[in-house]
């Protein structure tokens, strides 16, 4: 299992400018973190920690899907729907679905690296943004608005 680890093209720009002092500042890790690959974020979240030194920043960021594709994928007919399913389908019962389940994810992940990060003096933040459904285009988005310095992406 090998993770990627990049830097945003912004940061390349500004890097060249920057002076002896600045670089020193604090760096910023984004970790990317999917629902799909649990125990890729977990270890993308673990290396991103072990890079940063003292002082450094590592936030961890979740897109959710607004809505799960299986079980679009199961509907037989989509206008046969009982009033359980409306109730299923309501636009409050799948923002509930949602939250808890990035909930989760988030709180896994803080219960791999938190102890950790608090070892080294690295600081964490959990960040779960509005859901998407073109994940990749606004995680990239929020990657350019960040300015992060690394980002650390798991094997999918």
């Amino acid at each position: 299992m090998s993770m990627s680890m990049f830097r945003p093209m912004a940061f390349t720009a500004m890097r060249s400018f920057a002076t002896a002092a600045a670089s020193v500042a604090p760096r910023k890790f984004l970790v990317a973190v999917g629902a799909t690959d649990m125990k890729g974020s977990i270890e993308a979240a673990k290396k991103a920690v072990s890079l940063a030194n003292s002082g450094d920043n590592v936030e961890c960021v979740h897109i959710p899907r607004p809505f799960p594709e299986q079980l679009l994928s199961s509907m037989s007919d989509p206008g046969a729907i009982s009033a359980e399913g409306q109730q299923l389908f309501s636009p409050e019962a799948l923002k509930n679905i949602t939250e808890n389940a990035s909930e989760g994810i988030m709180q896994s992940i803080k219960d791999a690296v938190d102890k950790e990060a608090q070892d080294k003096g690295v600081s964490t933040k959990y960040t779960v943004r509005p859901p998407s459904n073109n994940v990749k285009v606004e995680l990239v988005q929020y990657v350019r608005d960040s300015l992060s310095n690394y980002v650390v992406v798991g094997p999918s």
